[in-house]
């Protein structure tokens, strides 16, 4: 991993993630984010009849850092690889409990109640031990890559063939061939333009606040 460059990573060395992650103290308030977790009822359900939490607690504390750590201090390769074994592994987890609560790992809301817990436990367990966070300098630190190249396979020949007038089925061939090269870079494009609307909506409010 050293050799590779600060724009192979995911995040930023200078970043909040970095900053909190590299201290162990959310380990401080990590049996409160787990009672939280199971709180909801559907994440009980499914952490109750899929995992073997009662019966390793310290593996599944271990792989489930691991993970964490991979996505946080990984290179971008190593992040994709962690959340293609994830999405696998999470999407048999799915069921109907007794009470006919249905359930499935891979539903949103549940991620985003999960990914809450650990962002609280890490962020309130660091600003316990070190005070609180420079949100804005990691802000300004964080690299935000804007151009997402897509490329269609397309043979010399067919890429001549753009030129001239084209039937109306090589034109649905381009097309699907777009289509086919986009797909695996949608969740890229999602957190790109997420985090420039992010960030233009707080451009926004602070050029409003400084014209009061």
């Amino acid at each position: 991993m050293a050799s590779d460059s600060s724009s192979d990573f995911v995040f930023s060395k200078k970043s909040a993630i970095w900053e909190v992650n590299s201290h162990w103290t959310g380990m401080v308030y990590g049996p409160a984010a787990a009672i939280l977790q199971i709180a909801h009822p559907k994440v009980a359900h499914g952490v109750a009849r899929h995992s073997n939490f009662k019966s390793d607690a310290l593996g599944r504390l271990t792989r489930t850092l691991a993970d964490v750590n991979s996505i946080a201090f990984g290179t971008r390769a190593e992040a994709e690889e962690t959340k293609k074994r994830l999405f696998a592994m999470h999407s048999k987890v799915r069921g109907t409990s007794e009470s006919g609560v249905d359930y499935h790992a891979l539903d949103q809301d549940l991620l985003i109640w999960v990914l809450a817990t650990l962002v609280m436990a890490s962020v309130e367990g660091h600003e316990l031990v070190y005070g609180p966070i420079d949100l804005a300098h990691s802000l300004a630190e964080q690299p935000y890559g804007g151009d997402i190249d897509i490329h269609p396979r397309l043979r010399p020949l067919a890429l001549l063939r753009t030129l001239s007038n084209i039937s109306h089925k090589e034109l649905l061939q381009h097309i699907a061939e777009g289509e086919r090269a986009t797909w695996p870079l949608l969740m890229r494009v999602r957190d790109q333009t997420c985090v420039s609307r992010a960030l233009d909506a707080a451009i926004r409010r602070l050029s409003l606040a400084d014209a009061q």
